[in-house]
C-alpha cells in the first residue's frame, strides 16, 4: 500500500452561463438558480489539503487478467477568498479482475472479466456548496451522457465488464476490445435519495425525491505493444438514452517509444 499527502490551490472564475438545452434553466430551483447567478463574476480560490492510499495487485497494469486496484482519497478544502467556504470530500475507486470463465473460439485467449465501483461524498461546514465545487460523474464513469449531465454532493458509479485481446496488427501490436455496462447517479445525499431502481429514459427528479440510477455501456478498442506493458492508443464510445456518443479518444503513449525489435 502506497500513502500520498497532496496539496491543491484552486482558482475558479465563472463569466456567465446559458442553457446546454432549452427550457433547462426552468428545471432549476429558484434558490439553486440564484446561488448560481450570484457566483458569475466573482473569483473563488482555496487550498485543498488530502491523503491517499492506493493499493494495487494488478499482473500487468496496463492489460490486467486478475488482481485489483483500490484507491481511496479523504481531503478538506478550505476557501481564502473571504467566503469562509470549508468541504470535507471523500472518494474512493475500485477495480478487480478475474480471468473469463471461457474464451470465445474465435479469440486468440480467455480474456478477463471486471468489476468497478466509484464514489464520492462531499460535506460543506454550513449551507450550500457552490456549484463550481460540485462533483460530476465525468465520462470516464458514467459514458453515452452529454457533460455535465450528473452533478451532486455526491455520486455513485459502478459497472461490470470484460477485456481481451481481440487480434494483431502489423506483427507489432496487439489490439484488445474493451466492453462495459454502467449504471451511476448523483445526489444531494446519497444515503438519503439513493435507490436501486434504474431509470431508462432520460428525465428530472424533483427535489427529495428517490434518485434512480442511469445506464450505460461503452464499448471501445485500446492498442497495446507486445508485451502488455505500454498502451498506445484507446477509444471508447459510449451508448445511452440519448443516443451514442464518443467519450474519449486517448494517445496514452508516445509514438516515439516504438523500435522495433531484433529478430
Amino acid at each position: 500500500m502506497v500513502l500520498q499527502p497532496t496539496g491543491r490551490v484552486r482558482f475558479d472564475r465563472v463569466r456567465g452561463f446559458e442553457e446546454r438545452r432549452p427550457g433547462a434553466l426552468a428545471a432549476v430551483q429558484p434558490g439553486d438558480l440564484g446561488r448560481l447567478e450570484a457566483l458569475a463574476g466573482a473569483d473563488r480560490y482555496g487550498v485543498e489539503i488530502a491523503l491517499s492510499a492506493v493499493r494495487d495487485t494488478r499482473d500487468v497494469r496496463a492489460m490486467p487478467s486478475h488482481g485489483a486496484y483500490v484507491e481511496g482519497e479523504a481531503g478538506r478544502f478550505q476557501s481564502l477568498d473571504g467566503s469562509g467556504l470549508g468541504v470535507w470530500r471523500a472518494q474512493a475507486l475500485g477495480l478487480a479482475f478475474r480471468p473469463a470463465l471461457f474464451r470465445i473460439p474465435f479469440l486468440p485467449e480467455r480474456g478477463a472479466v471486471f468489476l468497478r465501483a466509484n464514489g464520492v461524498v462531499t460535506r460543506p461546514d454550513g449551507g450550500p456548496l457552490p456549484w463550481v465545487y460540485l462533483p460530476e460523474l465525468d465520462r470516464d464513469l458514467l459514458v453515452g451522457y452529454p457533460r455535465s449531465e450528473f452533478v451532486g454532493r455526491d455520486a455513485l458509479s459502478v459497472g461490470v465488464g470484460a477485456r481481451g485481446v481481440v487480434g494483431e496488427a502489423l506483427g507489432a501490436f496487439l489490439v484488445e476490445g474493451v466492453a462495459t455496462a454502467m449504471v451511476g447517479a448523483a445526489y444531494d445525499d446519497v444515503v438519503r435519495e439513493f435507490t436501486p431502481r434504474v431509470r431508462f429514459a432520460p428525465g428530472q427528479t424533483a427535489a427529495g425525491d428517490r434518485v434512480p440510477l442511469s445506464p450505460s455501456l461503452a464499448v471501445g478498442l485500446n492498442l497495446h505493444y507486445l508485451d502488455r506493458e505500454r498502451p498506445l492508443v484507446g477509444a471508447l464510445v459510449g451508448i445511452g438514452p440519448d443516443g451514442v456518443s464518443l467519450a474519449s479518444l486517448r494517445l496514452v503513449w508516445g509514438l516515439g517509444a516504438y523500435r522495433p525489435r531484433l529478430r
